[in-house]
């Protein structure tokens, strides 16, 4: 299967916000979330995948395992780590 790529300019406004071109707004979804990767000489920008938590919740069930109290509270505490070393990131990005 052949990949054909699309270069494209988004052009950056007095306010610094991305003036992006309508084939790439045509493809944005509202609510979608990005992970934006800022290198010495590109930012790139990938779309993150939606988590199924129905699924996930299936998966554990059909497995014999149980979604406890504990569990949930071990989930959370891994989210927040995470979401701590992504700003953290970010921000010795700038």
């Amino acid at each position: 299967m052949s990949t054909i790529e699309q270069v494209l300019t988004a052009t950056v406004t007095a306010e610094q916000t991305l003036d992006l071109p309508p084939e790439i707004k045509a493809k944005l979804v509202p609510g979608e979330s990005y992970k934006i990767t800022v290198h010495e000489d590109k930012i790139e920008l990938k779309r993150v995948p939606a988590f199924d938590w129905e699924k996930w919740e299936h998966s554990l069930r059909r497995n014999g395992e149980e979604l406890t109290d504990e569990i949930m509270e071990e989930i959370c505490e891994l989210v927040r780590e995470v979401r701590r070393e992504n700003r953290l990131e970010s921000e010795s990005a700038l």
